[in-house]
């Protein structure tokens, strides 16, 4: 069982050359606005975030009161891609569902805040341990980025490998 309760990732990395992007996705997802998170060893997520979005706080207003607004989407580095869509809750906060897109299922659920100086915050979790396609995942994602585009996630995974 690989457990990385409550670490910290505190660099990202661009995005590889070798992840292609579906051109399905459209031109607001690039590398240029997204990065990978690496967790482990042995695992990591590319996030592509629509290129509008990462332009300051009040466009990031604006952007999340479209209904079901589509963030980042994501590729593992098992090549799952997954999708971030929002939902407009009260003026500065939406909700927030990531679907495994391959199966169009909701995978988790939270909410996040827009807040007065521009930073965007949020806060997601499984909806339950084992929801995945790999029946040994669970994990949680805090989340905050900066009006100066400066990005802090907290991450808690709990997988067991089956390779090891």
């Amino acid at each position: 069982m690989i457990d990385f309760t409550h670490a910290i990732i505190q660099h990202t990395k661009p995005i590889s050359r070798d992840t292609p992007i579906p051109p399905e996705w459209g031109e607001h997802f690039n590398r240029e606005s997204g990065f990978r998170i690496d967790v482990g060893q042995r695992y990591s997520m590319s996030v592509f975030l629509d290129s509008r979005f990462t332009v300051g706080g009040d466009a990031i207003r604006c952007f999340l009161r479209i209904p079901d607004q589509l963030l980042p989407r994501c590729i593992s580095c098992l090549g799952e891609e997954w999708s971030v869509h929002t939902e407009t809750k009260e003026e500065d906060r939406f909700g927030i569902i990531i679907i495994y897109t391959s199966k169009r299922k909701a995978l988790t659920a939270g909410e996040g805040q827009v807040w007065k100086n521009g930073e965007v915050s949020f806060r997601v979790a499984t909806l339950y341990d084992g929801i995945t396609q790999a029946g040994n995942l669970s994990y949680g994602v805090d989340a905050k980025m900066e009006q100066n585009g400066n990005l802090t996630v907290t991450v808690n995974v709990k997988y067991a490998d089956p390779r090891t």
